[in-house]
């Protein structure tokens, strides 16, 4: 059986919830995922969140990693394809930090693609009949950082990534979207 680690956000930008951990925490706890998948609460700090996705991945060892994270704004699910090396935030991280044009890992390449399939967990999302789409930018907040940050420590193992970004939506539709993304790579880890 493979392993998951799902990961969400605490809240952030004055909210007292964020849909993302309170949507990860459900998934590892429903009957169906609790077996293979375990959820963690990311920070939302450019300077923590980098070290913590680090530890996690040198220490649980997960086939994949979904991340999960809130874009308010946007009209839909969106299933990230890519991560670029950069923090540029126009509000302040939880701690007060506000990076301008500031690379995550300097050595690191100018952007690196999604290791799971982004087309297929965007038809398994739509299956259920909730509105997903592939994006082309995980923006370049913290989110962008996760996302990149454990892109970037897995180049060279076999640890699959991806990332989702959820509107502002009920949290039961996003939770049937991830359990439909969670079914989608098990079928694709299992062949």
């Amino acid at each position: 059986m493979i392993s998951v680690l799902i990961t969400g956000f605490e809240p952030f930008g004055g909210r007292d919830r964020n849909l993302s951990w309170d949507v990860a925490a459900k998934a590892a706890s429903c009957d169906s995922f609790k077996d293979w998948v375990n959820a963690v609460r990311l920070p939302v700090s450019f300077r923590k969140v980098t070290e913590i996705v680090s530890g996690l991945l040198q220490y649980m060892k997960p086939d994949v990693m979904l991340m999960l994270g809130m874009a308010a704004k946007r009209e839909r699910i969106s299933v990230e394809r890519l991560a670029v090396n950069l923090q540029d935030a126009r509000i302040p991280d939880n701690e007060g930090f506000l990076p301008v044009d500031r690379p995550i890992f300097p050595d690191g390449e100018n952007a690196l693609f999604s290791t799971l399939p982004a087309k297929s967990i965007v038809s398994a999302i739509n299956d259920t009949g909730i509105d997903a789409a592939v994006s082309e930018s995980a923006g370049l907040y913290v989110c962008n950082t996760a996302f990149y940050t454990a892109l970037y420590r897995t180049r060279t193992t076999c640890t699959k990534v991806g990332f989702i970004h959820f509107p502002d939506m009920p949290a039961t539709e996003a939770l049937k979207a991830v359990s439909a993304a969670l079914e989608q790579i098990r079928s694709q880890c299992q062949k």
